[in-house]
């Protein structure tokens, strides 16, 4: 029983020796008891390590990832390169357990002993190895097709350096910036080019909207008024280098402060300028013809003054205009000019002949509204005169007989009033008696049906 719950047994000498080797979970075969300690701790520090593999690298590692990638924070690429790196990292997690954590701090307890006893030679070392390092600090390499451009104390020493090797003062007593003269530089205006793979269109037509491909139109930039009022999208590429290095760093500046390339940002402000300068003389059938190559050097001439001006020390290489089209937006109106010169005969021709249509029918229909006119004053004028003759008629009566005419006259008004009319007639009620009328839907207003269903009124005059 002993055998079976004892997870270490302990082989002495051949007594016993298989079965303790069949029930035990370790083994010890030998004299040295003290190798049974750190075979359980390597087991303890093996089981640790797995699960550090398991939780730490393979479960909160990758769900980190799976939750970056499914944000966008990370793509695809990025993905795989974290998953890759998930397993390296459980691998070299796995080979700690070859390491004898016991030798190295041995070694280290005497190396750390050895450089303390060393001190002054340690100390004297480091200080003079980071002396040189900060006086070799001052050595730049030029590469071909560069200039270097050093300064002592903020201030301008000697001429751009060419390519080679040289040396300045450590920082912060000397710098040296580096400007790639040979460089052709390239701005856009009108559009942007975005670097990266993307599916490009079959072609980059006038009449479409770029919303696919490398080139994101820029509408601020490339609509431009042309001479006659007419806007039109003008797409333009410069060409530049920096001639003057000196002038490209201290009078221009290299970036703005979000970062952006300031001698870029400098030249497509010039260049929109220009080209909106130059296009104004213009008129839009000028610049959609063959006008381009005129177009170009006149806005690179303007170009090259206004850096001129300014002292930049660039040099323009070339100007070429893109795209020259109108708006995408009012493409429909351009194709309805060429409908409506098609259509100029046809809607006069139609205008003539509504226009004769018109005045015929015109001049029936004044004729009949004067007839109508006459005829409606004729008989206005006839039926004033017999309302007034009835009135003198009545008049004469209501004199001779008063009492009777108003009598007359009260029962054609309550006759004409409620005729089509439910009607209630109740007889005098005696004196000191009360009445209960019920008038309802289930009371005498449904005994008798009417003819409009309207409010009741009373006929003569009821007593209380």
């Amino acid at each position: 029983p002993s055998l079976v719950a004892a997870d270490v047994g302990v082989a002495m000498a051949d007594v016993g020796t298989d079965v303790a080797v069949a029930a035990a979970d370790v083994v010890l075969i030998g004299n040295d008891l003290g190798k049974l300690a750190d075979a359980v701790a390597c087991g303890r520090r093996t089981v640790r390590i797995v699960w550090q593999n398991i939780l730490g690298f393979a479960l909160v590692f990758n769900a980190l990832a799976v939750v970056a990638a499914s944000f966008g924070w990370i793509g695809p690429v990025a993905g795989a390169v974290v998953h890759q790196a998930s397993s390296l990292i459980v691998c070299l997690n796995s080979l700690r357990l070859l390491l004898d954590a016991r030798a190295w701090r041995e070694r280290a307890g005497a190396a750390w002993a050895g450089l303390r006893r060393r001190r002054r030679f340690v100390l004297a070392g480091c200080g003079a190895a980071v002396v040189l390092a900060y006086a070799f600090s001052g050595l730049h390499v030029v590469r071909i097709g560069e200039v270097a451009v050093v300064q002592r104390f903020g201030r301008v020493v000697r001429p751009p350096e060419g390519p080679g090797l040289y040396c300045r003062l450590p920082y912060p007593f000397g710098r040296h910036q580096t400007v790639r003269t040979a460089e052709v530089r390239r701005v856009e205006v009108g559009f942007r080019t975005v670097p990266g793979a993307f599916a490009e269109p079959p072609a980059y037509e006038w009449n479409v909207q770029h919303r696919g491909g490398r080139h994101v139109r820029q509408a601020d930039e490339a609509a431009v008024w042309a001479g006659d009022e007419n806007l039109v999208d003008v797409n333009l590429v410069v060409h530049y280098r920096i001639e003057d290095p000196l002038a490209a760093l201290f009078a221009v500046g290299t970036a703005l402060p979000d970062g952006a390339a300031k001698w870029d940002v400098l030249v497509r402000d010039v260049a929109e300028a220009s080209l909106r300068a130059e296009m104004s003389r213009q008129g839009v059938d000028t610049v959609l013809g063959g006008s381009r190559s005129a177009i170009e050097g006149a806005v690179g001439k303007r170009i090259e003054q206004a850096l001129a001006r300014y002292g930049a020390g660039f040099a323009v290489e070339s100007v070429l205009l893109g795209d020259v089209h109108p708006p995408v937006e009012v493409v429909p109106a351009y194709r309805e000019v060429a409908s409506a010169l098609e259509e100029k005969e046809a809607d006069i021709n139609e205008a003539e002949a509504y226009r004769n249509e018109t005045e015929a029918r015109g001049r029936g229909e004044a004729e009949q509204q004067v007839l109508a006119a006459q005829g409606f004053h004729e008989d206005r004028t006839r039926r004033a005169q017999g309302g007034a003759e009835r009135f003198a008629s009545v008049a004469e009566a209501y004199a001779s007989s008063p009492d009777v005419t108003h009598v007359r006259l009260y029962l054609e008004t309550v006759e004409e009033a409620l005729a089509g009319r439910r009607k209630v007639i109740l007889d005098r009620a005696p004196k000191g008696a009360k009445r209960l009328i019920l008038l309802g839907r289930t009371g005498l207003w449904n005994l008798a049906p009417a003819t409009q269903p309207d409010t009741d009124e009373p006929e003569g005059n009821p007593s209380p």
